[in-house]
């Protein structure tokens, strides 16, 4: 009977998985539910709608942020807090104007979340940084899982001395979320710049990425607002930016060769004759 009555039980469990039912509550991410449900936040802001993600949702990065937001800055601040109410990472979503309501759609690289639960906050400030809205929405990442990735930037040491390496680099690593989208990470990475007293980003400040494209171990980086000169120092004949991004994308599986690309025209890493 007991082994009649064990049979039945697992045949339970078995057919409620199948149906989709979360059986067991006691693991992480379901503690992590329960933690959600009796955090206080700030869920309604004049300024600042948003749609998506929804509160509680289990998410993965990248994280698709939209809705509608008004900042006489014309810029939407985000950040995202972990249950410790430390900020992990945060940045700006351009919204394109400074005087009407508009709508914003965003992709946010998720930091290592080590409890599955954060806070996605959102935030306007006026002209001179006061701030105006405020935003919270608590989320859960699907996983706890990290990647640490490698992102290159110039030695300073060997790129500046007597008779220096131009394109001397070096690499710090970051640890971040797990995604499956790991060579824009690393862009985005590269792009937010060194935190080392050894490193130097040459991509020029004006240089923005517009898209990143793979296929048959070729990856294209696409970039846009900013000239071909700004991407070769002086006194150099190579691009020390062209190498850090090479080296940073050259580490992931699968990728044998970088193509830098400036508004449809492609960059060498030599400089071009006449320039």
């Amino acid at each position: 009977m007991k082994i009649l009555k064990r049979i039945a039980v697992f045949l339970l469990v078995a057919l409620f998985a199948w149906l989709g039912y979360e059986v067991f509550t006691s693991t992480p991410l379901g503690e992590a539910r329960d933690r959600l449900n009796g955090s206080e936040l700030v869920t309604e802001s004049s300024d600042i709608t948003l749609v998506s993600p929804e509160a509680g949702s289990v998410v993965t990065s990248p994280l698709h942020v939209s809705g509608s937001a008004y900042a006489t800055s014309g810029i939407l601040r985000w950040a995202v807090r972990d249950e410790e109410g430390v900020i992990r990472r945060g940045g700006e979503i351009d919204l394109g104007t400074t005087e009407e309501w508009t709508d914003f759609d965003a992709e946010i690289f998720l930091p290592e979340i080590p409890d599955h639960l954060f806070t996605l906050e959102l935030s306007t400030r006026s002209e001179v940084n006061q701030e105006i809205a405020f935003l919270e929405t608590p989320l859960l990442a699907s996983t706890t899982d990290p990647i640490a990735i490698q992102v290159y930037y110039i030695d300073v040491a060997k790129a500046d001395a007597e008779e220096g390496d131009c394109a001397a680099v070096a690499f710090q690593e970051r640890v971040v979320g797990l995604t499956d989208q790991v060579e824009l990470l690393a862009m985005e990475e590269l792009l937010r710049g060194p935190t080392a007293d050894w490193a130097r980003n040459e991509v020029p400040e004006t240089a923005e990425l517009v898209s990143l494209y793979k296929e048959e171990g070729v990856v294209r980086a696409h970039f846009t607002k900013s000239t071909v000169e700004e991407w070769y120092a002086e006194e150099c004949e190579v691009s020390g930016a062209f190498e850090q991004i090479s080296q940073t994308l050259q580490q992931f599986e699968g990728v044998t060769t970088v193509e830098i690309w400036l508004d449809g025209v492609e960059l060498s890493q030599t400089r071009p004759l006449g320039s």
